[in-house]
């Protein structure tokens, strides 16, 4: 008799998830963490493809989930099984390498990815909506300072673009930059 493959997206499909290899869980984790944030940037900013995926790229980075772990490891975010999950994909050899990461940024975000990956198999989806909407706040924090000093430096006129001062008094920037005249636009 054949035996029929059966999947459940809500029911654990393994028994033992934190028994699995910390790079399998970080491997299922980095497809967790992506489709939740592609779908974060879907449901909370406009735009065509390329600029949704260019928001997506700033959230799943290497280099901006180093950056979010390491504000949840200083805040005590994770639970005591989350850690140890975090600390054995970090510590695990791996070969590959992120393209614009340095090898500590991307062991943090393996870490990161694995400990997802985890709570994905676990089937623990409150906790999972839990440590996104932190990191999506932290995102967000980032983003509103981010622009808020970029205001400040065109009312100053202190911001140059293409080697010419931006005044403030006229009413479009000069060139070609269309988050530089949004944001003149809004101060």
């Amino acid at each position: 008799m054949e035996k029929t493959i059966t999947f459940k997206f809500t029911e654990k499909n393994f028994s033992n998830p934190n028994q699995m290899q910390a790079l399998t869980l970080a491997y299922i984790g980095d497809s967790i963490y992506d489709i939740m944030s592609r779908e974060y940037v879907m449901k909370n900013h406009l735009g065509k493809i390329n600029e949704l995926h260019k928001k997506v790229s700033t959230i799943v980075s290497a280099r901006a989930q180093a950056s979010f772990m390491e504000n949840m490891l200083e805040n005590n975010i994770l639970t005591e099984d989350e850690e140890k999950i975090y600390n054995r994909a970090k510590n695990q050899k791996n070969n590959s390498k992120a393209k614009n990461a340095s090898i500590m940024e991307y062991k943090l975000a393996t870490g990161l990815e694995a400990v997802f990956g985890y709570l994905y198999l676990e089937k623990n989806f409150e906790r999972l909506e839990e440590m996104f909407n932190y990191i999506i706040k932290l995102y967000e924090e980032k983003n509103n300072n981010y622009y808020k000093e970029l205001r400040k430096k065109i009312k100053n006129k202190k911001l140059l673009f293409k080697n010419t001062e931006v005044d403030p008094d006229k009413e479009v920037i000069a060139g070609r930059n269309a988050i530089l005249e949004a944001i003149k636009i809004w101060t």
